[in-house]
């Protein structure tokens, strides 16, 4: 038996066009903001995420970038709800899509990395612990000594993502 096919319409052009549009869009994830923070007051937000992702040897601090980390642990082909976002917008290729539904794709994405790195912090089981000696400074200070990265909670609440000149943060 054979098969027959037939190409009733060619849609290359709308699917070329659809995927120009998402590679024209970016989403960063991290922290954006460059207020004092509210305890280190001799860094940013942004300065203090950077010098704990960076650590410092001098000082016994490891290295804890989260934002790499969430990229690691998380990665693009385990996300559900941006599989389902781009079988959507790929599908029905007759039909018409608009930058707000790359819009919709790329915000989902934002906010998916914006919750892997907020849940990281204070995670043992993927980030270093802190030392006996930050324990009980912590401690001493009234803090949660287990929890790495987490005193307040302020630094954490500032992580955010970027798109479209706009930065969301977690705020929470």
């Amino acid at each position: 038996m054979i098969i027959g096919l037939e190409l009733k319409e060619d849609h290359l052009e709308e699917l070329k066009r659809r995927l120009e549009m998402l590679s024209k869009k970016q989403v960063k994830v991290g922290m954006f903001n460059t207020d004092a923070h509210v305890r280190a007051k001799t860094f940013t937000n942004v300065a203090l995420f950077r010098y704990l992702a960076d650590g410092d040897p001098d000082k016994n601090l490891p290295p804890r970038d989260v934002t790499a980390l969430a990229f690691q642990f998380h990665p693009l082909s385990r996300n559900k709800e941006l599989k389902k976002n781009l079988e959507k917008y790929f599908k029905d290729i007759d039909k018409n899509k608009t930058e707000k539904d790359v819009d919709k794709i790329m915000e989902d994405l934002g906010k998916y990395y914006r919750q892997a790195v907020w849940a990281l912090f204070g995670n043992t089981s993927v980030i270093d612990p802190n030392s006996k000696w930050t324990v009980k400074q912590k401690e001493r200070k009234g803090y949660k000594g287990q929890n790495p990265l987490i005193e307040t909670g302020s630094l954490r609440s500032h992580i955010g993502y970027s798109y479209n000149n706009t930065v969301y943060e977690y705020g929470g």
